[in-house]
């Protein structure tokens, strides 16, 4: 404490509680976000090849920046501002808003169509021959697809009574169709 008595008040460059947040303030007051007031929210208009999605991405952003907006000027804003001749414009004038949710509803289902027709499309010519290479392979159906496939064919022969004769008395048994 004996140190800070030596210092003179001439050089002192604070001496009080007021005048430290009177400096911190001057000091900080250029990187300070700026509130603006609900004229600014009406200037936000989507652009002519903006997606719906970014457009609303930046009405939030703006809308958070402004002190006390009412929900009535939001819904005005984002009637007029959305871009013309779109289904969710139509939309807000022949149906118009009654709360937020309301808004957020509209505005998700006008989107997802359009975030669809924004994902790359995949083939869409699978299961289709590719005429570009010869196909080596045999084709899947043959000649004799309605038949049942046997690995093998194996003819027993039994046979009955005298040992003269086993062909003509002989019963055949087999594990295949009958040809």
């Amino acid at each position: 404490m004996s140190g800070a008595r030596m210092v003179p008040t001439s050089c002192a460059s604070i001496s009080c509680w007021a005048q430290l947040a009177e400096s911190f303030r001057d000091n900080f007051l250029t990187s300070r976000v700026q509130r603006k007031n609900f004229s600014a929210f009406f200037r936000i208009v989507q652009g002519p090849k903006e997606s719906l999605k970014s457009y609303y991405a930046r009405l939030n952003t703006e809308k958070l920046l402004i002190d006390h907006l009412d929900p009535r000027v939001t819904f005005a804003a984002m009637a007029r501002s959305v871009r013309r001749r779109t289904p969710l414009r139509f939309s807000l004038n022949k149906f118009p808003l009654k709360n937020m949710t309301d808004l957020l509803d509209r505005v998700e289902k006008y989107l997802r169509p359009e975030e669809d027709s924004a994902l790359p499309q995949k083939d869409t010519h699978i299961g289709q021959k590719r005429l570009d290479c010869p196909d080596s392979r045999p084709p899947i159906m043959s000649q004799n697809a309605h038949k049942r496939h046997f690995p093998y064919r194996r003819i027993l022969l039994i046979p009955f009574g005298s040992t003269s004769s086993t062909k003509s008395k002989a019963k055949i048994f087999s594990n295949g169709p009958n040809l």
